[in-house]
């Protein structure tokens, strides 16, 4: 994924260090600038290129399986690790509490809702 493409010789830039593999790229954007600078002026005015670009990247990130459990507990670790390291004395609490170890993310956390 290749960001902040202003012309061809960026693009042949990222092409030339990823070959097949890029898959899409977002050019510099006023509606980016615009929504960093505090001006909301709703999704629909991303740029029609970078709006394709996201429908794409979102195609692929799709298509790739997902293993939900690994998932969970990856963020679980992370987690942990981040609490241990500096949020519990942040907040005054044991932040591994939080944890429901009986809980997997993924499609079938939420469809339950």
């Amino acid at each position: 994924m290749g960001n902040k493409v202003t012309g061809t010789e960026d693009l042949d830039f990222l092409r030339d260090h990823t070959g097949t593999d890029l898959v899409a790229w977002l050019g510099s954007s006023s509606f980016v600038r615009a929504q960093e600078q505090g001006r909301d002026a709703g999704f629909a005015a991303l740029e029609p290129a970078n709006r394709a670009a996201l429908s794409r990247l979102q195609l692929e990130v799709d298509a790739v399986k997902q293993d939900w459990p690994k998932f969970t507990r990856q963020a679980v670790q992370f987690h942990l690790k981040n609490a241990a390291a500096w949020s519990n004395k942040a907040t005054g609490v044991d932040l591994g509490t939080q944890v429901d170890p009986h809980f997997i993310t993924g499609p079938d956390a939420f469809a339950a809702s």
